[in-house]
C-alpha cells in the first residue's frame, strides 16, 4: 500500500508525489528524535 497521488484538488486535479518525499520523511524523523533527546 502507498500513495497513488500526493494531492487531489476539489476540481479533480492530481498532484504527483514529490521525489524527495521519502528522504525528507526520514530526515524529519531523525531531527525530531534529536530534538526530543536534547529536550529531555
Amino acid at each position: 500500500m502507498g500513495l497513488k497521488e500526493f494531492l487531489v484538488t476539489s476540481e479533480g486535479e492530481s498532484i504527483p508525489i514529490p521525489q524527495y518525499y521519502r528522504s525528507s520523511q526520514k530526515r524529519l524523523k531523525t531531527l525530531q528524535k534529536r530534538s526530543y533527546l536534547l529536550d529531555n
